[in-house]
């Protein structure tokens, strides 16, 4: 959780956004899966996934939605 919210608030902070800000997202839904709070999970997965139309490269955006996919509780 911790590294995940730091990525974030360095993407927020410094106007960083695409693959680095949904990676952040995931990240934090990542913890949450852990944390087994469903809720919070899905609420983050929703945020990476509107952050993935970000991504410009398709390899990368496939990639990240690759990643993505392996959350679940």
């Amino acid at each position: 959780m911790y590294h995940g919210e730091l990525s974030l608030k360095y993407c927020t902070d410094n106007a960083i956004s695409g693959f680095d800000l949904a990676f952040g997202y995931e990240a934090v839904a990542r913890a949450y899966m852990i944390a087994g709070k469903r809720d919070r999970m899905d609420e983050y997965i929703k945020l990476a996934r509107e952050t993935a139309d970000l991504i410009e490269e398709e390899q990368d955006k496939d990639y990240f939605l690759s990643e993505l996919e392996s959350i679940s509780l």
